[in-house]
């Protein structure tokens, strides 16, 4: 029996303060067409998303990229299934990439992620802290990660202040 390596994992965790209800983070987080407004804002065109809002619901967010040289297809995205729904409060749910981020190009063995986000009312806002779990520790990934998800809550920000 062939035994699979994977790599030691990793994590990151993001905490941003927006300046509007933890209702309206809530909804923009929970409504697909306001999810894909955000998520995949400025990286490709004609984004979409899918929110079954249950535990073990399914969620999905995809976009055209014409650049995709890597992947089999210009359409790339990401799903997972709900793990937990706190209403207002959290969310959390596993993560699974149809989209090259290196670490799981065609051939490549690659375990789902699992993301943590929990919404707190604070004086004049709501505080977010995102936490993604189970990044392949290369050196290089949760690097990349981060930064592209500190600039998609950057993107939701600016959903919320449209």
């Amino acid at each position: 029996m062939s035994h699979v390596q994977f790599e030691p994992r990793t994590s990151i965790k993001i905490t941003r303060t927006y300046s509007t209800s933890v209702e309206r983070v809530w909804e923009a987080w929970t409504t697909p067409d306001l999810y894909a407004r955000w998520v995949w804002a400025g990286m490709g065109r004609d984004p979409s998303a899918t929110i079954d809002l249950r535990p073990g619901g399914l969620f999905s967010a995809h976009t055209t990229m014409d650049d995709a040289d890597e992947w089999p297809t210009a359409r790339i995205g990401v799903w997972g299934l709900y793990l937990e729904i706190d209403p207002l409060k959290k969310l959390a749910y596993t993560l699974h990439w149809e989209a090259d981020v290196i670490y799981n190009r065609p051939g490549t063995p690659v375990m789902d992620e699992a993301v943590s986000v929990v919404f707190c009312a604070v004086e004049g806002g709501c505080e977010v802290t995102f936490e993604h779990f189970g990044i392949p520790d290369d050196g290089m990934s949760a690097v990349e990660h981060e930064k592209g998800e500190r600039y998609m809550l950057k993107l939701l920000g600016q959903v919320l202040d449209a």
